[in-house]
């Protein structure tokens, strides 16, 4: 009976330990420096999940970004897990590629998010984000869209919503400190809408798109954030620790490394949200 209680104490802290390190060490790839493609537009990723193989996201950039589908086993999992009441399709969910805005899109239950790697273009003052989002649930706090940072280094940028009233904002870090830069949309839950991003970090400014056109005034005198070099950029989640992890659907996800105009956002909405009405009224 003793050496049972000694195994069991054994497996435990062997457990906890193991959690412990994964929550301290969260995905971490060196930053590699890339020609591109495109480089006119400033397009240097564009994850469409109409093409997922093996877990791998097709890059339709021509820059050969493919990002991977990841998950984690770490004490955010086994919390949640805890927390839904071990909840089976939480536990053994998978993610599923869905019907989307234009073609396939990726619907994740908070387990699982795409890891699209870390090159030097994504290391940037300047830059675009745009993506497609549906909110499911209200489950967890801090659902991240699209990030690259790292947490408690407090660096980097995520694009989130805040939990209860789904307000998108746009959370920036430096050293010990952060703000969230609120856009004022309340993102409705089971619906598409688009939302892109301009970040400007030289000028201190950032502007809200919300379905192709500004939303609210451009934010200026934006604290500098400092640029994150060391992690993946993630679609889904902050930082690969399923911390802070989307719930929902995303289809479309774009990276510019540069600013685009307003009329650019408008065109890439558009264009997709042909193709969404088209769907709806098949419908």
């Amino acid at each position: 009976m003793a050496m049972q209680i000694v195994l069991i104490g054994v497996i435990v802290v062997g457990i906890y330990l193991f959690v412990e390190y994964k929550h301290s060490n969260p995905p971490v790839e060196e930053c590699r420096v890339k020609p591109l493609k495109n480089n006119k537009s400033g397009l240097v990723s564009h994850w469409s999940f109409d093409k997922i193989e093996e877990d791998r996201v097709e890059d339709c950039s021509g820059n050969n970004n493919s990002g991977k589908i990841r998950s984690a086993i770490n004490r955010h999992f086994i919390r949640k897990m805890i927390k839904s009441y071990f909840d089976l399709n939480y536990i053994f969910g998978v993610y599923e590629i869905v019907k989307g805005v234009k073609g396939d899109a990726i619907s994740v239950n908070g387990r699982q998010w795409v890891a699209g790697g870390n090159i030097d273009a994504y290391n940037t003052n300047t830059f675009t984000i745009a993506v497609w989002a549906w909110r499911e649930h209200d489950k967890y706090s801090v659902p991240t869209i699209m990030a690259k940072g790292s947490w408690p280094q407090f660096d980097g940028w995520w694009l989130t919503t805040k939990p209860g009233e789904r307000s998108v904002d746009m959370g920036i870090a430096w050293g010990k400190a952060f703000e969230h830069i609120e856009s004022g949309f309340e993102l409705p839950l089971r619906e598409w809408h688009h939302i892109a991003v301009t970040m400007n970090n030289e000028e201190h400014e950032i502007q809200f798109f919300i379905d192709g056109l500004p939303y609210g005034k451009k934010h200026k005198d934006v604290h500098e954030w400092i640029v994150n070099w060391n992690h993946d950029l993630f679609i889904g989640d902050y930082d690969g620790s399923g911390r802070w992890p989307w719930d929902g659907k995303l289809d479309e996800a774009r990276y510019y490394n540069k600013i685009l105009s307003k009329e650019d956002i408008y065109k890439i909405y558009s264009d997709e949200n042909r193709s969404l009405m088209v769907m709806n009224e098949k419908n």
